[in-house]
């Protein structure tokens, strides 16, 4: 299952640092969306997966997702090759559009097992 869609819900809005890739043209407004998630309390803007709560963001379209992914992954500390031991995990989930239509994107949330495991 791929997608070239990013949803961002914290530090990655259009209007935060996430900016300088608009203007490379690297990555394109697509729309506003939810995704079955909660916040959580923790130092970053933080998510888990939830199957009741929705979080809204934003959605983009990423132009060519092997070049940037790698870039957000090291903003959000995700080690593609270690996911475990990762501050964020990149997921793909399905974001609800406000049209209610459905897209598959990309989303980094909390690696929840390993902050546990910090406050054990």
């Amino acid at each position: 299952m791929k997608t070239n869609k990013l949803f961002v819900y914290g530090t990655l809005r259009e209007y935060g640092p996430f900016r300088k890739f608009l203007n490379r043209g690297s990555i394109v407004a697509f729309g506003r969306g939810k995704i079955k998630a909660r916040r959580v309390k923790f130092k970053y803007p933080a998510i888990v997966e939830d199957g009741e709560s929705y979080v809204e963001g934003e959605i983009f379209e990423i132009k060519d997702p092997e070049e940037i992914l790698p870039v957000f992954d090291k903003y959000e500390e995700f080690d593609p090759k270690n996911p475990a031991a990762s501050l964020y995990v990149r997921k793909i989930k399905k974001a609800v559009l406000g049209n209610k239509k459905c897209v598959r994107v990309f989303v980094y949330v909390l690696n929840k097992r390993l902050v546990d495991s910090k406050a054990r």
